[in-house]
């Protein structure tokens, strides 16, 4: 039987790990704004029809009001550049295969990313890479597959799923330093957990089914 896939959220309390409220946290000039691919420099003005429901597109993003850096990959290498698409820079890059999954720290002097030089799905490690890729480190080092990173709203934890244990993908939590890896108290498959602005909720991308 095929797995149907569903969006679930996680309610999980983290003693320590409550961010500031989200006024204090809109990003500053040299924080990151976006993460994904590059934007574009204009969206036009029409209703786009998706399946059976028009969706409604919006206004055209202004680069001249956005500031920070956007975090972005090719699914090989992990790179950031300005919000108008200058000043490119390469943060992971190792040939010996793929990089990406990136997501910026709240202060954007860090990235947290998937490691998978190994090959992916074979021993797949969480690295914390500085934002200008000079120095990186290993945050898991564990056997195990472990990706899609996050970081909590106050930059103490980063929560990710792993397949350690054996069985269906699992959460977890670690501190920036690599300590205190604890898995989230649920048996649903999580993957690609994400914390909410409050940092109290975790969402994540979770299965039923067999196979």
């Amino acid at each position: 039987m095929k797995p149907r896939w569903t969006v679930g959220v996680l309610v999980v309390v983290l003693a320590g790990c409550a961010g500031p409220p989200p006024a204090s946290r809109q990003p500053s000039a040299s924080g990151p704004v976006v993460t994904g691919s590059m934007l574009p420099t204009a969206l036009p003005a029409r209703t786009e029809h998706a399946g059976a429901s028009p969706v409604a597109a919006g206004e055209p993003i202004r680069l001249a009001t956005l500031a920070g850096r956007i975090l972005f990959d090719d699914f090989e290498d992990l790179f950031a550049m300005d919000v108008d698409g200058s000043h490119v820079a390469t943060l992971a890059g190792d040939p010996a295969g793929p990089e990406f999954d990136g997501a910026w720290s709240p202060d954007g002097e860090s990235v947290a990313c998937r490691d998978s030089t190994r090959g992916i799905n074979d021993d797949d490690e969480i690295f914390v890479v500085r934002a200008d890729g000079s120095t990186r480190r290993n945050l898991t080092s564990d056997p195990a597959n472990d990706w899609g990173p996050d970081w909590s709203p106050d930059g103490a934890s980063i929560v990710f799923n792993s397949d350690r244990g054996g069985g269906p993908l699992h959460g977890y939590l670690v501190d920036v330093d690599g300590s205190n890896v604890r898995r989230l108290d649920t048996d649903a498959w999580v993957e690609y957990p994400s914390f909410s602005p409050e940092g109290t909720s975790i969402a994540f991308m979770g299965h039923d089914g067999s196979d």
